[in-house]
């Protein structure tokens, strides 16, 4: 039955384990956690009775995968009760260490909008997690290689930043467009930390105008843009009255 309620985003947050420990995560302080079968029922329910015609539904951690068997009973009870005027797109975001071939097969034939968080080179990549660059590198290639359409319309690589890692973005995100990344998104790290320092934004400036500048031949070459940041934006304004999303980041 559906109702007036205004839900456009569904996060399933599965687990609160993950395995791995980056040290910059968020959620550093692992403990036990799932989902309990009383929310994972009542959020599909939610889902199906949204006033919506469009609704995501994101599945997260932790590491979601730990729970791939979350994630199949979810989209499948959804896809079967889904009303005919009502489109669900899902999104995953995973360190994509525990993929398989059948994992990669259902999220292509669900259409997912899949999420991987990939810090680039081994040197910016191990402190994610040590050991995991080639492991992520294999599925880049394999991805491209096996799912070629699905690995350029729906396969995003999200790139987190500590101070460390500054110098090396410019080679890193050529890394990622050589292995043809067509969505690459660069975002810092949200815990604090105190190695970011005013004094540090030159080197940020400088840092990003070599980037630009890449991705500016690169547009000249292939008409191609394929960091996120430099994209046009269609985001739609906020009606009169509204107001951006926490600092407006959202805005483009």
């Amino acid at each position: 039955m559906r109702t007036g309620l205004d839900l456009r985003h569904l996060t399933f947050v599965l687990t609160s384990q993950c395995n791995l420990r980056c040290r910059y995560c968020y959620q550093n302080a692992k403990k036990p956690g799932r989902l309990s079968p009383e929310a994972f029922q009542a959020a599909r329910q939610v889902c199906l009775q949204s006033g919506n015609r469009a609704v995501e539904v994101l599945f997260m951690g932790g590491e979601p995968l730990l729970e791939f068997p979350l994630i199949r009973r979810a989209v499948e009870f959804l896809e079967d009760r889904c009303p005919v005027d009502m489109k669900i797109r899902f999104i995953v975001s995973t360190n994509g260490t525990l993929l398989t071939d059948k994992i990669v097969d259902f999220l292509e034939d669900h259409s997912f909008a899949t999420q991987l968080s990939f810090d680039g080179l081994s040197t910016a990549q191990d402190l994610r997690g040590p050991a995991t660059f080639t492991v992520l590198d294999r599925w880049l290639d394999r991805l491209q290689e096996d799912h070629p359409v699905f690995f350029r319309q729906n396969v995003q690589v999200n790139l987190t930043v500590v101070p460390e890692t500054v110098a090396q973005l410019p080679v890193s995100i050529d890394y990622l467009v050589k292995k043809r990344t067509s969505k690459i998104s660069i975002q810092p790290s949200i815990t604090s930390d105190s190695r970011w320092r005013a004094e540090a934004i030159d080197e940020l400036d400088a840092v990003f105008g070599v980037i630009f500048n890449r991705c500016k031949y690169f547009w000249e070459e292939t008409r191609q843009i394929p960091l996120l940041l430099f994209q046009e934006t269609t985001t739609v304004p906020p009606s009169h009255g509204e107001e951006w999303p926490m600092c407006g980041i959202l805005a483009g």
